[in-house]
C-alpha cells in the first residue's frame, strides 16, 4: 500500500538526471508555536494537549504543502488517471484516526528523516528550566509526540471540522526524528 504514494515522491527526489537526495537535498521551514509545553504529568497532561499542540502547527504545515513547488501537486495528482482521490487523501486515508485523517510530510515509506532545531523561549529567571510543567526531557517528548500522527484516537475530537480533517503533520512517527537535535533556551 504504501508504494502506491511513494513512487510520486521518488520521481520529485531523483529529478533529472541524479537522486537530490544523494546531493544531501532539503527542506527548511520554521514552525512556530506559542504556548506551555508540560511534561506530561499532572494537570497539563495529556492526549488534548499534544492535538492542541497539532492544531497550532496544521495551518502552517497545510501552507508548506500548498506553497512548495515538490508539494503542492500532491493535492491535485491523483492515484489513478484523472479520476479517484487524490494523493494527499489517500495519505489521509491510510493515516486516519477515528475519522479524522492526518497528512504527515516525513514518512516511512519516503525514506526520509527529519532533524529538529528548538528554540525554547522561557520568561524564568536562569535555573529555572524545570519548575511546574516538569522535567526538561519529558518536555521533549511531549513535542515529539505532538508532531507525529497520534498512535490512538485518545484527545482527538469526535467530530473535526472541515478545516480541520485532515490535520496536516510534521512526522509519520517519532522514530524519524534524527539524533540530530539542536537545542537552545533563551528568554
Amino acid at each position: 500500500m504504501a508504494a502506491e504514494w511513494a513512487g510520486p515522491v521518488k520521481r520529485w527526489l531523483k529529478g533529472s538526471e541524479s537522486s537530490d537526495r544523494d546531493k544531501g537535498a532539503t527542506l527548511e521551514f520554521r514552525l512556530i508555536y506559542e504556548g506551555a509545553l508540560s511534561s506530561g504529568q499532572g494537570k497539563h497532561a495529556g492526549p488534548k494537549e499534544k492535538h492542541e499542540f497539532r492544531r497550532q502547527l496544521h495551518p502552517q504545515l497545510r501552507e508548506l504543502w500548498r506553497q512548495d513547488r515538490h508539494l503542492k501537486h500532491y493535492g491535485e495528482a491523483h492515484l489513478s488517471g484523472k479520476s479517484g482521490p487524490t494523493y494527499l487523501e489517500h495519505i489521509a486515508k491510510r493515516f486516519s484516526r477515528g475519522g479524522t485523517g492526518f497528512i504527515p510530510l516525513i514518512t516511512e515509506a519516503t525514506g526520509y528523516w527529519c532533524s529538529l532545531n528548538v528554540l525554547f523561549l522561557r520568561r524564568d529567571m536562569p535555573g529555572y528550566v524545570v519548575d511546574n510543567y516538569g522535567d526538561l526531557d519529558n518536555r521533549l517528548k511531549i513535542l515529539f509526540d505532538a508532531l507525529a500522527v497520534p498512535t490512538t484516537t485518545d484527545g482527538l475530537p469526535s467530530n473535526a471540522d472541515g478545516d480541520e480533517n485532515p490535520i496536516y503533520c510534521l512526522l509519520e512517527n517519532d522514530r524519524l526524528i534524527t539524533l540530530y537535535l539542536s537545542f537552545r533556551i533563551g528568554c
